[in-house]
């Protein structure tokens, strides 16, 4: 968490960076606000490179510095081709493959090792592979630029949800039955 003095570090550089640019209290208030949570040498360098990448002479958005924090914050997300490899390695090991992804490993426990054993085309299982390793790294940088007082908002409401408690009771007993299988 960012304190004060780091919070002015970033408006110093995003003021510095864009002296013609005429910005009212309130709104750095709200950008110390929203870069609060986050992590105060990253969000430095996540300022930094917002600036860099902006073709404007406004202000990079809060949602443009969040987004690149996401991104420099999890800088070894093997790209789809490399997470197929690591997939690949990862079902070809009988007590897994050291280096695999934690997002690689999410991808093939969302699809279930049964049912990737039972698939007989390699293109179709990339295709299916592909699209939910792209969707659980999409939720990934989603979190991760996602204030957390959302987060918690989110979480509560999840929590009440009936549908949200009968599908994790779902994925729990899939869980169970698939360790069950291997």
């Amino acid at each position: 968490m960012a304190k004060p003095n780091e919070l002015d570090a970033a408006i110093a550089l995003l003021t510095g960076a864009f002296p013609n640019v005429q910005v009212e209290k309130g709104t750095i208030i709200v950008y110390q606000k929203f870069l609060a949570d986050l992590d105060p040498e990253l969000m430095i360098l996540a300022v930094q490179t917002a600036i860099a990448r902006h073709p404007y002479a406004t202000w990079p958005t809060i949602a443009e510095i969040r987004s690149v924090y996401a991104e420099i914050s999890n800088p070894d997300v093997p790209s789809t081709a490399e997470a197929w490899g690591q997939a690949i390695a990862e079902l070809n090991s009988y007590s897994g493959y050291p280096s695999t992804h934690p997002l690689v490993k999410a991808t093939l426990k969302a699809m279930g090792r049964q049912t990737i054993m039972q698939y007989d085309n390699m293109g179709v299982l990339y295709a299916h592979f592909s699209k939910a390793y792209e969707q659980i790294v999409a939720r990934e940088k989603q979190n991760l630029t996602m204030l957390p007082e959302v987060r918690e908002h989110v979480a509560r409401l999840n929590e009440g949800n009936p549908v949200h408690k009968q599908l994790k009771a779902l994925a729990a007993s899939k869980a169970v039955e698939q360790e069950r299988s291997e």
